[in-house]
Protein backbone atom coordinates (compact mmCIF):
# COMPACT_ATOMS: atom_id res chain seq x y z
CA UNK A 1 0.00 0.00 0.00
CA UNK A 2 1.78 3.23 -1.41
CA UNK A 3 1.46 6.19 0.83
CA UNK A 4 2.97 9.75 0.73
CA UNK A 5 6.29 10.04 2.54
CA UNK A 6 5.63 11.20 6.16
CA UNK A 7 2.13 10.12 5.61
CA UNK A 8 0.81 7.21 7.40
CA UNK A 9 -2.52 5.27 6.30
CA UNK A 10 -3.94 2.09 8.17
CA UNK A 11 -4.44 -0.57 6.11
CA UNK A 12 -8.27 0.01 7.82
CA UNK A 13 -8.25 3.40 6.61
CA UNK A 14 -6.81 2.40 2.89
CA UNK A 15 -9.81 -0.19 2.35
CA UNK A 16 -12.67 1.55 3.63
CA UNK A 17 -11.55 4.39 1.50
CA UNK A 18 -10.82 2.02 -1.16
CA UNK A 19 -14.40 0.37 -1.02
CA UNK A 20 -16.39 4.10 -0.62
CA UNK A 21 -15.34 5.28 -3.91
CA UNK A 22 -16.05 2.23 -5.65
CA UNK A 23 -19.43 2.36 -4.13
CA UNK A 24 -20.30 5.84 -5.36
CA UNK A 25 -18.22 6.08 -8.30
CA UNK A 26 -18.23 3.07 -10.10
CA UNK A 27 -17.98 4.74 -13.60
CA UNK A 28 -15.52 7.94 -13.74
CA UNK A 29 -16.75 11.06 -14.96
CA UNK A 30 -13.61 12.03 -16.41
CA UNK A 31 -12.28 9.03 -18.09
CA UNK A 32 -15.72 7.47 -18.44
CA UNK A 33 -14.15 4.15 -17.34
CA UNK A 34 -14.83 1.93 -14.88
CA UNK A 35 -12.97 3.03 -11.55
CA UNK A 36 -11.03 0.01 -10.87
CA UNK A 37 -7.36 0.16 -11.65
CA UNK A 38 -7.80 4.82 -10.94
CA UNK A 39 -4.95 5.43 -8.28
CA UNK A 40 -6.15 7.50 -5.46
CA UNK A 41 -5.95 9.04 -2.13
CA UNK A 42 -7.59 11.17 0.58
CA UNK A 43 -6.93 15.28 0.50
CA UNK A 44 -9.83 17.00 2.91
CA UNK A 45 -13.02 16.37 4.95
CA UNK A 46 -15.43 18.40 6.42
CA UNK A 47 -18.72 17.65 8.98
CA UNK A 48 -21.36 19.40 7.82
CA UNK A 49 -23.44 20.33 10.66
CA UNK A 50 -26.93 22.10 10.09
CA UNK A 51 -25.36 25.09 11.31
CA UNK A 52 -21.87 24.80 8.89
CA UNK A 53 -23.21 24.04 5.87
CA UNK A 54 -21.61 27.10 4.28
CA UNK A 55 -18.22 25.33 5.34
CA UNK A 56 -18.77 22.65 3.04
CA UNK A 57 -19.81 25.05 0.25
CA UNK A 58 -16.96 26.74 0.45
CA UNK A 59 -15.04 23.29 0.47
CA UNK A 60 -16.41 22.78 -2.97
CA UNK A 61 -15.67 26.30 -4.30
CA UNK A 62 -12.58 25.61 -3.44
CA UNK A 63 -12.18 22.39 -5.53
CA UNK A 64 -13.56 24.34 -8.89
CA UNK A 65 -11.48 27.21 -8.53
CA UNK A 66 -8.30 25.53 -7.85
CA UNK A 67 -7.67 27.08 -4.52
CA UNK A 68 -5.28 24.46 -2.91
CA UNK A 69 -4.31 26.22 -0.04
CA UNK A 70 -7.52 27.16 0.93
CA UNK A 71 -8.72 23.43 0.76
CA UNK A 72 -5.47 22.18 2.61
CA UNK A 73 -7.67 23.98 5.62
CA UNK A 74 -10.51 21.11 5.55
CA UNK A 75 -8.67 18.30 7.68
CA UNK A 76 -11.25 17.91 9.92
CA UNK A 77 -13.92 15.14 10.60
CA UNK A 78 -17.07 13.81 13.21
CA UNK A 79 -18.25 10.19 13.38
CA UNK A 80 -21.75 11.21 14.11
CA UNK A 81 -22.14 13.87 11.49
CA UNK A 82 -22.59 13.51 7.66
CA UNK A 83 -19.21 15.03 6.29
CA UNK A 84 -18.28 15.61 2.88
CA UNK A 85 -14.58 13.59 2.04
CA UNK A 86 -11.87 15.43 -1.07
CA UNK A 87 -10.60 12.33 -2.69
CA UNK A 88 -7.69 12.68 -5.35
CA UNK A 89 -8.19 10.42 -8.00
CA UNK A 90 -5.83 9.44 -11.38
CA UNK A 91 -7.37 7.90 -14.58
CA UNK A 92 -5.32 4.75 -15.96
CA UNK A 93 -4.54 7.56 -18.50
CA UNK A 94 -2.63 9.54 -16.78
CA UNK A 95 -5.62 12.71 -15.81
CA UNK A 96 -6.08 13.32 -12.43
CA UNK A 97 -9.26 14.54 -11.09
CA UNK A 98 -10.68 16.00 -7.60
CA UNK A 99 -13.95 14.31 -5.79
CA UNK A 100 -16.07 15.64 -3.06
CA UNK A 101 -18.23 12.53 -1.45
CA UNK A 102 -21.04 13.33 0.56
CA UNK A 103 -20.80 10.87 3.43
CA UNK A 104 -24.06 10.66 5.75
CA UNK A 105 -23.90 9.51 9.35
CA UNK A 106 -27.08 7.55 9.45
CA UNK A 107 -26.52 4.03 8.14
CA UNK A 108 -29.49 4.00 5.35
CA UNK A 109 -28.83 7.12 4.07
CA UNK A 110 -26.82 7.22 0.68
CA UNK A 111 -23.71 8.20 -0.31
CA UNK A 112 -23.59 10.68 -3.40
CA UNK A 113 -20.75 11.91 -5.78
CA UNK A 114 -21.20 16.22 -5.10
CA UNK A 115 -18.80 17.00 -7.46
CA UNK A 116 -16.04 15.50 -10.20
CA UNK A 117 -13.83 18.43 -11.52
CA UNK A 118 -10.66 17.45 -13.47
CA UNK A 119 -7.34 18.88 -12.21
CA UNK A 120 -4.97 20.40 -15.40
CA UNK A 121 -1.26 18.66 -14.56
CA UNK A 122 -2.01 16.89 -11.81
CA UNK A 123 -1.61 20.00 -9.79
CA UNK A 124 -2.12 20.97 -6.07
CA UNK A 125 -2.99 17.85 -3.77
CA UNK A 126 -2.45 15.56 -6.40
CA UNK A 127 1.11 16.14 -6.85
CA UNK A 128 2.38 13.52 -5.09
CA UNK A 129 2.22 9.74 -4.49
CA UNK A 130 -1.67 8.72 -4.49
CA UNK A 131 -2.36 5.78 -1.62
CA UNK A 132 -3.11 3.13 -3.83
CA UNK A 133 -5.28 1.17 -7.16
CA UNK A 134 -9.25 0.77 -7.10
Amino acid sequence: MPAEKNEVVSAQVFEATRALISKVIPVCTICGLTIRGHLFKHVASTPIHESERERAKKMLECIRVADWEALRQFQEGAGLSTNVAVVGLKCVDGCCSLAALLCPCRLEDPYVLLLQELVPDCAGPLAGAFWGEI
